[in-house]
């Protein structure tokens, strides 16, 4: 563990019940309002734009787990701290989770349309590469065999 992180791990296990929840509330606020604005920008077809998410999102995602996983060593927090902060906390989550999987869609259409993409591309390039068909033995069209592969390379931007 590095020491910035075994100080936070120290810090969190001092505070208390209610501090410990307020900060998770907090980290799944914050946590929510990237996810919404990663779809946001995939919604919108700029998934380029993700980027600049990135290092907020993986904050909070690493403060996220290390949150959830002191609760899970000492579930009592939960039971201590305020019933209406436990209450927002869960709320906050529910709404995490629905986030999470909406964007989850959104990532698996982005995936999908870009794969289909890539494999029309290769399509059309294998058509353009086959030579033209031409006349065989026999007098009736044929089809030159394939006796080449074509290489393809894809743009990152897409």
């Amino acid at each position: 563990m590095t020491g910035a992180r075994s100080s936070t791990v120290a810090a969190l296990e001092a505070a208390t019940p209610l501090e410990r929840v307020e900060r998770l509330i907090s980290v799944t606020g914050d946590l929510t309002r990237i996810i919404e604005q990663e779809s946001g920008y995939l919604k919108n077809r700029q998934p380029m734009r993700i980027q600049t998410l990135i290092e907020d999102k993986l904050r909070l995602s690493s403060d996220y787990a290390l949150d959830i996983g002191l609760l899970n060593k000492s579930p009592h927090v939960l039971d201590q701290a305020p019933a209406d902060a436990v209450s927002r906390l869960k709320a906050n989550m529910s709404t995490l989770k629905d986030r999470l999987e909406d964007n989850e869609r959104l990532l698996g259409t982005l995936k999908d349309a870009s794969e289909d993409l890539v494999k029309a591309v290769a399509t059309i390039a294998a058509q353009k590469r086959q030579p033209a068909a031409h006349y065989g033995k026999t007098g009736a069209m044929e089809k030159a065999g394939k006796n080449s592969s074509s290489a393809l390379s894809l743009d990152q931007q897409i």
